[in-house]
């Protein structure tokens, strides 16, 4: 369909065009509220009438105002579509974003883009303000991207990162540019390897043995409370059940033992003689409670 009728699309003018008179604005604002039958009219009356400047001739104060006052809620409503047409006719004919915006209903925002999409003229064209005044503007030519805005400080910082030897060991918390007051983690500049995740530092062994064998005691001197206790000859299949969890302590303790190097301790020769003994006396308690079991199966 085509909006504008049967008429030519109106072309912009550098025409000096007379100022109003108060019955010429009356009737073209009538004219502006109805609507008109057809767009191209209605644009053309509304273009007319602010470089005419129909609101100094209503005694309206401003261009906003005017349009309030005239019109109020009985602005046109204008599709996307038509109104990037009608922006860029108004463009054409010297009126600026503000203006446009304010005569179409819609942000300065996004009268820029309507013009930006309908490619604008090339060059610098003349626009009048709501004020008056003509004005020149220059169409904006998009630059590079060149990302976020980067400080003077962090280029400073980034440039010492640069100066650091290849393969620097970095932590995360390492930091350039306190000098120039300002702390950045060498982790958080682009081009610096991500630090190695450094493996969790472990307890000195000797630390580790000592809680063991503290642990182990007091295992063991509460088992010998309970094996004391008259209450266990009524209690025994408690210890029964558990006996798979005490063979493995015990499986665990001889592993233990055997790691230590025992034979070849660095203590005088009468502790190991008594380990020796200890430990033969261990296995014969065993070795009795084992056979007691052999001898029950047996009968």
């Amino acid at each position: 369909m085509n909006l504008y009728g049967d008429r030519p699309s109106p072309q912009p003018s550098d025409l000096p065009i007379a100022p109003a008179t108060p019955d010429q604005a009356r009737k073209r604002a009538a004219r502006i509220r109805s609507g008109m039958r057809v767009v191209a009219e209605w644009q053309q009356e509304v273009i007319t009438a602010f470089r005419a400047r129909d609101w100094a001739a209503l005694g309206y104060a401003s261009w906003e105002s005017y349009l309030d006052g005239e019109f109020g809620s009985h602005r046109v409503q204008l599709p996307r579509g038509q109104r990037q047409r009608i922006v860029e006719a108004m463009a054409e004919a010297g009126m600026s974003t503000r203006a446009i915006g304010a005569a179409v209903g819609v942000g300065k925002t996004t009268i820029e883009r309507d013009v930006d999409m309908s490619g604008g003229p090339d060059g610098p064209r003349q626009i009048t303000g709501i004020d008056g005044k003509v004005y020149e503007v220059y169409a904006e030519v998009p630059g590079p991207d060149l990302g976020p805005a980067v400080s003077d400080e962090q280029l400073k910082a980034e440039a010492l990162a640069m100066l650091m030897p290849p393969g620097t060991e970095r932590s995360a918390t390492d930091t350039v540019g306190a000098e120039f007051g300002v702390e950045v983690r060498l982790a958080d500049i682009p081009g610096v390897p991500e630090p190695k995740p450094h493996p969790p530092r472990r307890r000195p062994l000797p630390d580790e043995i000592e809680e063991a064998v503290r642990e182990e005691l007091r295992v063991a001197q509460r088992k010998d409370r309970i094996a004391g206790d008259k209450r266990l000859a009524t209690h025994c299949a408690a210890v029964h059940h558990q006996l798979p969890e005490l063979l493995a302590g015990l499986g665990s303790s001889t592993k233990f033992l055997a790691a230590a190097d025992l034979p070849h301790a660095d203590t005088p020769p009468e502790s190991r003689r008594w380990w020796a003994e200890t430990l033969r006396a261990l296995a014969e308690d065993l070795g009795q409670v084992a056979d007691a079991i052999d001898k029950e199966l047996d009968q």
